[in-house]
C-alpha cells in the first residue's frame, strides 16, 4: 500500500507541471469560443429628466439576442516569480520521485527481513520438535531404568515434566512462526495471496572483513533515501528564500484582449459565428508596479523566516549525514562481529558433534 500511494502521488507530476507552466510561467490564455443568449424586456414605466415616473404608452415585450467570442492573454509577474514557480514545481516532482524510491526501498527491506525471520522461526520450530523427540526418548529411558531399579520415581517425573515443558515451547515457537508469516503477508499487502510458505534458501553469508568501510559510507551518503530527502528539503528552502524576496522586484502586467460582439432584435444574433471586422474590438495594456513598500515589515518578517528555514534545513542535512555515517559504521562493526560469532558457532558445532559421538560410543 505504501508503494501504491507513492505511485498515485507521482501521477500528479504531469498535471501539476502543466498547470504551473500554463498558469504562472507562460501567459494565461482565456478563449471564449461562444457566448450566446436571448432575453426579453418589458418596461411599463419610465422616468423623465427630472426623475418623475412616466407611463409607457407602448408597454410591449422587447426581445433581443446576442453572441460574443473573445480571446484574452494575461501575464502577471513579480521579479523572477515565474522562474521560482517552475523551480518549486520541479522540486515537488523530485520529492514525489524520492518518496516512491524510499517506499520501494522500505518495502524491499521489510520483505527481505521478514522472509529471513520466517525462515529462522521455522528452523527454530524444527529444533524444538527435535528436542521434543529427545525428551520423549529421555522419558522412555528413565522409565526403563526405573523398571530396572536404577532410577527413582522422581527421575521419571522430571523426565515427564521436561516433555510437557517442551510441548509448551513448541506451541510458543509455532505461534512465533505464524506471527512471522502474518507480518510477511501484511507487508506484501495482497489480501488475495494463498497461505505463504517460504522456501528454504541458503543464507547470504560472506566475509564482512573484505568490505571497504569508506566506500560504503560514501555510497550511503549519496544514495540513502533519508539523505536525498533532506537534500530536497534544502533545495525547497532555498526556493522559499527566493519566493520570499520577490517583493523586492518590480511587478509587470501584460494583457491583450480581442473579441467581437453582435446584438440584434429577435433571434438573428443567436449562434452567429460569422466574422465581421466591424464588430471586432481589441485592446492591450502594459503596467509596471513598484510594490517595495507594500506590507514592508510583513515581507521582511517572511524573508527572515525563510532564511531561518533554510538554515534549519542545512543543519538537518548535516545531522542526517552524521546519523547515516554512524549507522553504516556501526552496522558494519556488528556485521563483522556476527561473522566472527558465526565462525565460533560453527567450530562449537563441530566440537559438540564429536563429543556426542564419543559419549554414544561410551554409552
Amino acid at each position: 500500500p505504501a508503494v501504491l500511494r507513492a505511485e498515485a502521488d507521482l501521477g500528479l507530476n504531469g498535471p501539476e507541471t502543466r498547470s504551473t507552466w500554463l498558469g504562472q510561467v507562460v501567459p494565461r490564455v482565456t478563449v471564449d469560443v461562444l457566448q450566446t443568449g436571448y432575453r426579453g424586456n418589458l418596461q411599463r414605466q419610465g422616468f423623465d429628466n427630472l426623475g418623475r415616473p412616466l407611463e409607457n404608452p407602448e408597454a410591449n415585450w422587447i426581445y433581443t439576442s446576442n453572441t460574443q467570442q473573445g480571446l484574452a492573454l494575461n501575464w502577471n509577474i513579480t521579479g523572477l516569480s515565474f522562474l521560482n514557480a517552475r523551480d518549486r514545481q520541479s522540486q515537488t516532482n523530485r520529492g514525489r520521485v524520492l518518496a516512491l524510491e524510499q517506499a520501494q526501498a522500505g518495502v524491499l527491506t521489510d520483505v527481505q527481513r521478514q522472509f529471513w525471520d520466517a525462515l529462522e522461526q521455522r528452523e527454530l520450530l524444527s529444533v524444538e520438535e527435535a528436542v521434543a523427540e529427545a525428551r520423549l526418548r529421555d522419558r522412555e529411558t528413565a522409565e526403563r531404568l526405573f523398571g530396572l531399579a536404577r532410577a527413582t520415581r522422581v527421575d521419571v517425573l522430571q523426565a515427564e515434566l521436561a516433555v510437557e515443558q517442551q510441548r509448551s515451547a513448541i506451541q510458543q515457537q509455532r505461534s512465533a512462526y505464524e506471527q512471522a508469516l502474518l507480518s510477511l503477508r501484511t507487508t506484501l499487502g495482497d489480501t488475495e495471496l494463498p497461505p505463504i510458505r517460504p522456501e528454504a534458501s541458503g543464507l547470504p553469508i560472506f566475509d564482512a572483513s573484505t568490505l571497504n568501510e569508506e566506500a560504503l559510507v560514501a555510497r550511503a551518503l549519496g544514495e540513502n533515501p533519508s539523505v536525498r530527502a533532506q537534500l530536497a528539503g534544502v533545495d525547497g528552502a532555498r526556493i522559499g528564500v527566493a519566493e520570499a524576496t520577490e517583493w523586492t522586484w518590480p511587478s509587470l502586467s501584460l494583457s491583450y484582449n480581442w473579441f467581437q460582439y453582435r446584438q440584434t432584435q429577435e433571434t438573428e444574433a443567436l449562434f452567429d459565428l460569422g466574422y465581421d471586422p466591424d464588430r471586432v474590438q481589441s485592446s492591450f495594456s502594459v503596467q509596471v508596479g513598484l510594490p517595495f513598500f507594500n506590507s514592508y515589515f510583513q515581507n521582511k518578517a517572511g524573508e527572515a523566516q525563510a532564511r531561518v528555514q533554510l538554515q534549519n534545513q542545512r543543519e538537518g542535512l548535516k545531522e542526517t549525514r552524521l546519523q547515516t555515517e554512524q549507522e553504516v559504521r556501526s552496522q558494519l562493526i556488528a556485521l563483522r562481529n556476527q561473522g566472527e560469532t558465526l565462525r565460533l558457532a560453527e567450530r562449537s558445532v563441530v566440537i559438540a558433534a564429536e563429543a556426542l559421538r564419543l559419549a554414544r560410543e561410551e554409552y
